[in-house]
């Protein structure tokens, strides 16, 4: 499969991220706030400073987020600290990511119609991993950093 990173995106306390709607942007919440990310550029387009915890924007119940800036209208999936599932399969399905857990190791796999490839391995804490709905993106969120993976097929 023809996944290549393509940008790292350094922060720290990591605690969820998600797509939005379009498949253009990442939304990171962490323990200084939301950051919303231009995937293509790596660029960060907003932020606040709010701490996630009990505020009215984030739904750790329903692995939810409400957006920033320009996306602040849109209400994110999220995957992180408090779980979550969405972003475990894109396109008609036949694509899928799941995590490998050994101990404190860990990997990340992505398959395509059945063909399974390591994309990434670490043993420092992983937060989620999310393959954007189009199959174009595929993050990696560790504690101090998002990875942030291309399908080299995608346009």
């Amino acid at each position: 499969m023809p996944w290549a990173h393509h940008k790292t995106i350094m922060l720290g306390g990591l605690v969820a991220v998600g797509f939005d709607s379009s498949n253009r942007y990442l939304l990171a919440v962490s323990h200084n706030g939301r950051g919303l990310f231009d995937l293509a550029s790596g660029e960060r387009i907003a932020k606040d400073h709010e701490d996630w915890a009990e505020r009215p924007w984030y739904f750790d119940d329903k692995n939810q987020c409400c957006g920033i800036g320009a996306l602040k209208d849109e209400v994110f999936d999220i995957v992180g600290l408090h779980g979550g599932s969405a972003y475990r399969s894109a396109g008609d399905g036949s694509m899928a990511c799941r995590i490998h857990r050994d101990g404190y190791n860990w990997k990340a796999l992505v398959s395509d119609d059945g063909l399974e490839e390591e994309i990434c391995s670490d043993d420092e804490g992983l937060k989620g991993i999310a393959l954007s709905h189009d199959g174009n993106w595929f993050i990696v969120g560790i504690a101090s950093r998002i990875d942030v993976y291309r399908n080299a097929n995608s346009g």
